[in-house]
């Protein structure tokens, strides 16, 4: 499917950050499950390679803050990955929990409707081989998807490469600061939406891409006052950790 700017906004207006928000540990299987039972249709995940070339979930390039593992994740195997502990660092009701493979998140997401933003996150000198092997995974494991995962990075890199791989696949670029030249970015990445910080958004800025047909989102709004003010200058979607949102919002 593809989905070139100016045809609309296929995701809901809020999504869960890092799969579970601040409720579950990041970029992990009880994290989409948080993100379900409390009412979210659409979550967002980092994927990164392991040393095998395995899509995994995971933010950090080390593994010490998430998990029970030590050094660069791009040196482990996926075998090795699977068998350490990436949810006791938030509390003991996680023990246990497992990384997950991008291909065990698939299975829940198209099981449980729900949709995916993968965030690009490659290793150090991982930009173009993380980009092509990511799409083509995400291409395989939705192929058939009414509405497909939104691939977005803070690498061009990456995003040329997926864009290779799988021009199918929606993708999206995300920034800090909205730069001068981001029309310009985003038709050279063939991006349909761009990603920026909801902090450092203007309400101008939010009217000129909004203007120009693309999905806007704002990352990581976590306060209703913030959230409110971003709809109202037309912000497509929010990634939030407050899990508790969704109804708050909608009264």
């Amino acid at each position: 499917m593809t989905m070139p700017h100016g045809t609309g906004w296929p995701y809901p207006p809020l999504m869960a950050h890092r799969g579970g928000g601040a409720l579950a540990p990041e970029n992990t299987l009880a994290g989409f499950r948080a993100a379900v039972r409390y009412g979210f249709s659409a979550a967002e995940c980092d994927v990164k390679l392991s040393a095998d070339q395995i899509c995994v979930l995971m933010h950090d390039d080390t593994l010490e803050r998430t998990s029970s593992g030590h050094g660069a994740l791009a040196l482990q195997p996926m075998a090795g990955l699977a068998e350490l502990d990436a949810g006791s660092w938030l509390g003991v009701e996680f023990a246990g929990e497992p990384i997950p493979a991008l291909a065990n998140v698939a299975a829940y997401c198209r099981a449980n409707q729900l949709l995916l933003n993968i965030e690009l996150k490659p290793g150090p000198g991982q930009e173009a081989m993380t980009g092509r092997l990511v799409a083509q995974a995400a291409a395989r494991l939705w192929a058939g998807s009414e509405v497909p995962p939104l691939l977005s990075s803070f690498s061009r890199v990456a995003l040329l490469a997926a864009a290779t791989a799988a021009p199918d696949l929606p993708r999206a670029w995300l920034t800090e600061a909205v730069p001068d030249d981001w029309a310009s970015v985003l038709e050279q990445l063939g991006a349909v939406a761009l990603h920026v910080d909801g902090q450092l958004l203007t309400r101008p800025q939010a009217a000129a891409i909004k203007a120009a047909g693309y999905g806007l989102l704002c990352y990581t709004v976590n306060d209703l006052a913030s959230a409110q003010r971003l709809y109202q200058w037309g912000v497509d979607c929010l990634c939030t950790d407050r899990l508790d949102w969704p109804l708050a919002i909608r009264r």
